[in-house]
């Protein structure tokens, strides 16, 4: 029974290869999948994948991209752009159409970001980025591998000069990750009293003060900006007096009417980008 087990998953994964390589439209390759479940009655029950099916459908669709990504980063990276668009269209659909799981799309962005470096992750993240509505829809129970994947982009990126795409990568988990979910939520309520932010108390007299903006950012707002973090560091102190929590509204409106009326354009990315990496050469 095992090696007819062990047989059956051989011919499935030289099945599901050539589905990969003959079907790169959603609807050719939709079809064909569909017409493995005669083929393969042993994976299906009431006419629906099992858990081995999906399995072996990850693996094959890990090996597939691995595949075709090593082809075409022999090329350009428009032709690795290409692999990555149409491979990762296609895990989100094959999600929707209940033909794996949940988890696959994250599966293979851990995957697509070992495979390239940093600086090519920084040339194809806006893939992810410009996903992020479809991810945060398919993450529900599955928010472990999405950070799991990104998590360790990030540890990469610490000690690199690659500190916007760190930034980016930041916001996309942000964007992506509900509100409520666990890994973002202090559930024991524990906070670090040490953690004390420092910042002056007194106006230096070489303080750089930014006038890029309609509005200065002027050494009041400096002070009210960061006085916030007292509050972030023991958020129970809010409530704890009537004029604490009158001062920290009052800052925090302050602080978003800032960013509200001086917002970061994505033309100023690119610009600053552009120095960052003029310097680092």
């Amino acid at each position: 029974f095992y090696c007819a087990m062990k047989s059956n998953t051989e011919l499935l994964t030289e099945e599901l290869l050539k589905v990969f390589e003959g079907h790169h439209n959603v609807d050719t390759f939709g079809k064909a999948c569909r017409e493995l479940a005669p083929k393969f009655p042993e994976f299906y029950v009431d006419a629906k994948p099992t858990q081995v099916f999906f399995g072996v459908f990850e693996s094959t669709f890990r090996m597939y991209l691995e595949k075709e990504m090593a082809q075409s980063l022999s090329v350009s990276i428009d032709s690795v752009r290409n692999i990555i668009e149409r491979l990762f269209n296609m895990s989100l659909w094959c999600c929707e159409q209940g033909i794996s799981r949940e988890t696959l799309p994250f599966v293979l962005m851990e995957d697509i970001y070992d495979l390239l470096t940093l600086g090519q992750v920084d040339d194809v993240f806006d893939i992810f980025e410009s996903r992020h509505e479809k991810l945060r829809k398919s993450i529900k129970d599955s928010s472990g591998r999405f950070l799991r994947a990104n998590n360790s982009l990030l540890t990469r990126l610490a000690q690199s000069i690659y500190t916007k795409l760190r930034g980016r990568v930041l916001l996309f988990m942000a964007l992506c990750i509900p509100l409520n979910d666990k890994s973002g939520l202090n559930l024991r309520g524990e906070t670090n009293l040490k953690n004390v932010t420092e910042f002056e108390e007194e106006l230096p007299d070489d303080m750089d003060i930014s006038s890029d903006h309609d509005k200065p950012i002027d050494y009041k707002f400096y002070r009210v900006f960061w006085g916030l973090q007292s509050y972030f560091q023991n958020p129970a102190a809010v409530l704890a007096t009537p004029a604490n929590l009158v001062n920290f509204m009052s800052s925090a409106t302050a602080v978003i009417k800032a960013f509200s009326t001086s917002p970061v354009h994505h033309q100023d990315n690119q610009e600053n980008d552009s120095s960052d990496n003029t310097v680092a050469m």
